[in-house]
């Protein structure tokens, strides 16, 4: 059997430390089986294995070297740059890339194991775990963390006096659950043990039926663009809830036109800047569901263009130049940094609009609230409920279906719950029904 060799081996005739030789070259004399041939050894194993071409072997640095040095291709030298090792891994906050309710909600939590062992070292003053938190959250077994969550569901006000709304959802319960994993895995490196953590659910199961907590999912009520003409319209003309400034309410209507056109994510929206999804098309019979005239609006109140264009007439005024489809409207450098949905604060007894900072959640939810509550819906309006009409669009769209329209929308629709004669103002009596005493109310 002849021996083959592959020929044009470019590691082989680069490095020239194995024999390259052509198929035809190679000897076709008769060798005995059991005698492998002298050549056979010289050759290297690499060269026996077909490369692609154009690969080649990086150059091998000799032992000893202090450092990697090559040539580029421009002819000047390169050096490997050195180690650093001032920042290790353990050093990066695991906070840091997640998102800003979470780091709320899980400083929530730790605040709370916090006062949970200022109690414990209150009862037991000998004891030295209690003093160090991650220590004493080292050291805790199920029953202490299961004690944990039972004092938590007891808790009635934060530790700046503010009152807790408390459990009133298995789900609101479970959230606190999860944040505390959270901290749990970010203080000890690693998750809870598998029969801790099946103890503990046992431990959560019991609570929320100890006390009460509902666990019925809420109603998918949607939102059409009807319901959301009326809200505007309330948010642009009502006395009942005060605004700092006028631009709030403006910014207000914005968001929800913006959602309801997107379905987006309500903090996804609160802090857009400078590039975000807008409809092409004017709905509704009213400009007070016109997202152009409020987005030019904001823009002509922050001076945003680089143009001297103050009002509408000014654009009007404008021509594109002939042989041009359009005339580009530069905005200001500053506007890059700038929020669409901006914060307006009190600042030194006198309203400021803080363009560089974003609308803060609990603006935007007690706003809503408000204007949920004069109005006189059941219960509060939220973001998410925009996406609940997908489902009957998907109907139309993929399936055909076409349902009636007009019963469809009587039947489902927030709008339906809406009545003035409802209080909006509650004793403590009736705050503690709450909903339920609204509805009775009716």
């Amino acid at each position: 059997m002849p021996n083959k060799h592959w020929a044009d081996d470019p590691d082989e005739s680069e490095t020239g430390s194995g024999t390259s030789l052509c198929l035809s070259n190679c000897q076709t004399s008769d060798t005995d089986i059991t005698k492998p041939d002298e050549n056979f050894g010289s050759i290297s194993t690499r060269s026996l294995t077909p490369q692609s071409k154009g690969r080649t072997r990086p150059p091998q640095q000799p032992h000893g070297g202090s450092s990697a040095q090559t040539t580029t291709s421009a002819g000047r030298a390169y050096k490997d740059p050195d180690i650093d090792t001032t920042e290790r891994l353990s050093d990066i906050n695991p906070d840091f890339n997640r998102a800003d309710g979470t780091k709320k909600l899980k400083e929530r939590v730790i605040d709370r194991w916090h006062r949970f062992c200022q109690k414990n070292l209150e009862r037991e003053p000998d004891c030295a775990r209690w003093s160090d938190l991650e220590k004493a959250l080292r050291q805790a077994s199920a029953d202490c963390i299961f004690q944990f969550l039972k004092w938590c569901s007891k808790l009635q006000y934060e530790v700046d006096g503010r009152k807790l709304p408390g459990y009133g959802q298995a789900g609101t319960f479970n959230t606190d659950w999860k944040y505390f994993r959270i901290y749990y895995q970010d203080a000890l490196g690693k998750k809870m043990d598998k029969a801790m953590a099946k103890s503990l659910r046992t431990g959560r199961q019991w609570l929320i039926k100890e006390n009460e907590l509902g666990t019925q999912p809420r109603d998918n009520v949607p939102v059409y663009i009807d319901d959301m003409i009326k809200f505007n319209e309330m948010i642009l003309q009502t006395r009942k809830k005060r605004f700092f400034l006028g631009i709030q309410r403006i910014i207000l209507c914005l968001a929800l036109m913006l959602g309801l056109f997107t379905a987006g994510r309500k903090n996804a929206i609160l802090k857009l800047q400078n590039t975000f999804s807008f409809p092409e098309i004017i709905l509704g019979v009213s400009l007070v569901f016109s997202p152009h005239v409020f987005i030019m609006g904001l823009l002509l109140h922050a001076r945003a263009f680089k143009a001297d264009i103050r009002s509408i007439d000014d654009v009007r005024s404008l021509f594109v130049m002939r042989g041009c489809q359009e005339l580009p409207l530069l905005l200001e450098e500053a506007m890059d940094d700038y929020y669409l949905f901006c914060r307006v604060d009190m600042i030194d007894g006198e309203p400021q609009i803080l363009r560089d900072q974003p609308m803060s959640n609990s603006h935007y939810n007690n706003a809503i609230h408000s204007i949920s509550e004069i109005i006189g819906l059941l219960k509060w309006f939220f973001f998410y409920q925009f996406r609940y009409s997908i489902g009957g669009i998907l109907d139309d769209t993929v399936l055909g279906l076409k349902p009636d329209k007009v019963i469809g929308r009587a039947l489902t629709n927030i709008s339906r719950y809406a009545d003035k004669r409802r209080p909006r103002y509650l004793d403590d009596t009736q705050k503690d029904s709450d909903f339920e005493y609204r509805a009775k109310e009716m």
